[in-house]
């Protein structure tokens, strides 16, 4: 597995903060993540 990091999704606030961890590809994410 490949972790990603990323934005919050619908939060406006700490946008430079990457508080969203998920399996990068993962077919249940709902939005995903970008790639880097």
């Amino acid at each position: 597995f490949q972790i990603a990091t990323g934005q919050r999704i619908g939060i406006s606030k700490a946008l430079e903060k990457h508080w969203r961890f998920g399996i990068r590809a993962h077919p249940s994410l709902s939005k995903p993540f970008p790639k880097s």
